[in-house]
């Protein structure tokens, strides 16, 4: 379904790995050349420099290696978070997407682990490590949305590409998009101008103008 709206907009894919960056032309692994007139590129997020020096176990990728429960085994009172870090393999799970959900859902877990050990006696170095530290993380995949441009985005609601769930593009799923952009708005204030510029931008077309 995704790709058919693609190339219904004019896009073409290639699946390949790309070898070598020449001007006006890409070449792949096989030897395939991509002619390009403005080249955009975006690849997957991967540990910086920084984190893969660290000299803790790492995840497969070579993100900070933690247990069920966010921390840093070879350390105490060490936990990581976020595009870092990720599970190692002997907890038996997958490493988790660098997405901004996963990020936001660790920090509030991790937050709510500082909490309950504060409480229970263990705010100072090295007074954790006997604290029960209660249920280990669990991460339930929300869903993907992405705008394409021309009022047509992508819904999937799915939590993997063989699960049942939703899945549309479109009209629609623009609307569904910009909805749940605008639960992520901070202020009640800030929603209804940023609803009013889009509801502006829909009805006038875009403003590129300068003073």
């Amino acid at each position: 379904m995704f790709l058919l709206i693609f190339c219904q907009s004019g896009v073409h894919f290639v699946r390949g790995v790309v070898k070598d960056v020449q001007p006006h032309k890409i070449i792949l692994n096989d030897g395939t050349d991509v002619p390009y007139g403005l080249l955009v590129w975006s690849t997957g997020v991967g540990p910086s420099d920084f984190v893969r020096n660290l000299e803790f176990p790492k995840s497969p990728g070579g993100r900070i290696g933690v247990d069920e429960w966010l921390r840093v085994p070879s350390v105490q009172d060490v936990y990581s978070i976020g595009d870092c870090s990720g599970f190692l393999e002997s907890t038996g799970k997958h490493v988790l997407p660098a997405l901004a959900q996963v990020a936001e859902r660790q920090g509030k877990y991790l937050a709510n682990q500082l909490n309950m050990i504060g409480k229970a006696g263990g705010g100072h170095a090295n007074a954790a490590k006997d604290i029960e530290l209660g249920a280990p993380f669990v991460y339930k995949h929300l869903g993907s949305m992405a705008t394409i441009g021309s009022y047509k985005a992508l819904v999937d609601l799915r939590q993997s590409k063989e699960a049942k769930g939703i899945a549309m593009a479109g009209f629609v799923s623009w609307f569904i998009w910009r909805s749940a952009y605008l639960t992520r708005v901070i202020s009640w204030r800030n929603r209804f101008y940023v609803a009013i510029n889009w509801a502006t931008t829909f009805v006038f077309g875009r403003d590129l103008s300068r003073i």
